[in-house]
């Protein structure tokens, strides 16, 4: 999509008086005019040796380090203790202040703009495909808190005002190259000589949203304007206007103390500057209730990909970075009401969870038993389904010299495939078997940790690479395993673990279970891991 470069930029004389680039080498902006000295022979070399590749293999290169997509990451605030937050806010109700005063992630940009300061050709080729590749939101603040937060957390660019590119136009307000224009304070004019503007992209309106949330006392009011100018197809018009009002929905978790904001959207043409729609959003400024809180905090974080080498740990860990401070906000302004204290219970217990597999996935096994523990603390809601969690991680790090791979990643293993098999009978019959003393547990946790073993070699020998045969096989094995622990019972303990199954499944039916609850108010039922069908027989 489109970002600033024209193809008529006015650039310095042709040579060696080459326009530095809009950003440095650390994302920073700079001025544009400044010569470039003479480039030194092995770098005459190099430079024609890249003008000799075709024109696409050049461009494909400028995309690789100036496309935001690839060069953006975030990363959590280093004084941000997701797993301090989350149980702080949970048991107080009253907030840590240092929670408002900073964003949970830190973004860098990350361009390599060396390429622009090579020569001329190659400066106007790479800022094209910069123009291009990226589409731009341009922020106009009149704040000076919010300037400032906003240069910490680096998802914004600073424009100084000597910064004058042809795709920016007339700062006053006309749009020309910029896919969203976004005013906080006012119309886009009023604080024009007070105003400092940024350039971001799209992802990083979620920072901003997260200040405005964070100084909530403030009536904001905000303007959005998206260009209509044929450089941007009506399709991706409509995809990027809802990505937009996903990331300002967290604007509606307002206290009885906080002031609402006011929302207006503005349509307009890149050529004529007519406006062709004004409208305010209407619901912005309408609080959600606590059971729309839960929603939208339930569906923050969907369950991890089914198969656990593809998932990105340290990006669920921003992820999770980012929930925590929605969910600082929402329970502080909120409160724990009888009525939905299942639902923060539970909500609290899924996040534990997904920390225990983050944490895992880094390899931190220390603070992963610290998760396990807090996900234990709370498990009556999904007892059959949670006990696993603690009782693999609390007991796995014994047998490492038994494994054939890292305790981390045997928990993981475990975890994963275990998790296909919910609804199996043998997982009930473990985990009735196994709660009753820390031996049992350790028996049946041993058990599930050589049936891993056995699976996962099965499954690279047979089916290399296929990560749900080794669920399956998995599944095979414990059924296998169960059927004799079956046949080791006396007809009385037949009877009971039959009647305990049978108790279990009807409880969970019964008006007043969390299953019942969650369908009544429309949340997700509880699932760290992506559900997928798996069919254990052989194939």
């Amino acid at each position: 999509m489109s970002g600033f470069v024209d193809d008529d930029w006015n650039v310095a004389a042709a040579g060696n008086q080459v326009p530095a680039a809009g950003l440095n080498a650390t994302g920073a902006p700079m001025a544009v005019g400044h010569p470039v000295a003479a480039a030194a022979p092995n770098q005459t070399t190099l430079t024609s040796r890249l003008l000799a590749l075709p024109l696409h293999i050049r461009e494909a290169i400028y995309t690789e380090v100036l496309k935001v997509e690839n060069t953006i990451k975030h990363h959590v605030h280093r004084d941000w203790e997701i797993a301090d937050i989350m149980d702080d806010m949970a048991n107080s109700d009253i907030p840590t202040d240092w929670v408002w005063s900073m964003s949970p992630r830190i973004t860098t940009y990350n361009f390599d703009t060396s390429l622009l300061l090579v020569n001329r050709q190659v400066y106007l080729e790479a800022s094209r495909v910069w123009g291009r590749q990226n589409t731009w939101v341009l922020i106009r603040l009149g704040d000076a808190l919010l300037i400032r937060v906003m240069q910490e957390s680096g998802c914004a660019i600073p424009i100084p005002d000597t910064w004058t590119l042809a795709g920016l136009g007339d700062t006053s307000g006309k749009m020309q190259r910029i896919a969203v224009d976004i005013t906080v304070g006012g119309t886009a004019n009023r604080y024009a000589a007070q105003q400092k503007m940024f350039i971001m992209s799209v992802e990083g309106v979620w920072d901003l949203v997260a200040h405005l949330v964070s100084y909530s006392i403030t009536p904001w009011c905000i303007v959005v304007r998206y260009n209509k100018a044929d450089i941007f197809p009506a399709s991706y018009r409509r995809k990027l206007a809802k990505r937009v009002r996903e990331l300002f929905e967290p604007l509606r978790i307002i206290g009885p103390n906080d002031q609402r904001r006011g929302v207006i959207l503005i349509t307009e043409n890149d050529e004529s500057n007519e406006r062709s729609d004004r409208a305010a959003d209407p619901s912005i400024h309408i609080p959600l209730t606590t059971c729309e809180v839960l929603k939208l905090l339930r569906d923050y974080l969907p369950p991890f990909n089914a198969d656990v080498d593809k998932v990105d740990w340290v990006h669920e860990e921003v992820k999770m970075a980012e929930w925590s401070f929605l969910f600082t906000n929402a329970i502080t302004k909120y409160g724990v009401s009888e009525e939905f204290g299942p639902g923060w219970r539970d909500t609290l217990c899924m996040a534990h969870a997904r920390m225990m597999a983050i944490r895992l996935g880094l390899g931190d096994l220390e603070q992963a038993e610290y998760h396990a523990r807090r996900t234990d603390d709370m498990l009556e809601m999904h007892e059959a389904r949670i006990w696993w969690y603690h009782a693999v991680v609390s007991n796995m790090r014994t047998w490492g010299d038994t494994l054939s791979k890292s305790v981390t990643q045997e928990i993981l293993d475990v975890i994963w495939c275990l998790s296909h098999s919910e609804d199996k009978q043998w997982f009930n019959l473990f985990w009735l078997n196994g709660k009753e003393d820390e031996e049992s547990e350790r028996k049946v946790v041993l058990t599930a940790a050589h049936k891993i073993e056995a699976a996962r070699w099965v499954a690279s020998v047979e089916h290399p690479g296929d990560h749900g045969e080794r669920a399956r096989r998995f599944s095979q094995f414990m059924a296998v395993q169960g059927q004799k622990l079956v046949a080791g019972f006396s007809p009385g303990a037949v009877d009971e673990y039959n009647l305990s199954m049978r108790a279990l499944v009807v409880a969970n039916r019964l008006p007043d279970s969390f299953q019942s609850f969650c369908h009544q108010h429309g949340f997700k039922y509880w699932s760290l891991v992506e559900v997928v069908d798996i069919d254990v027989k052989l194939r």
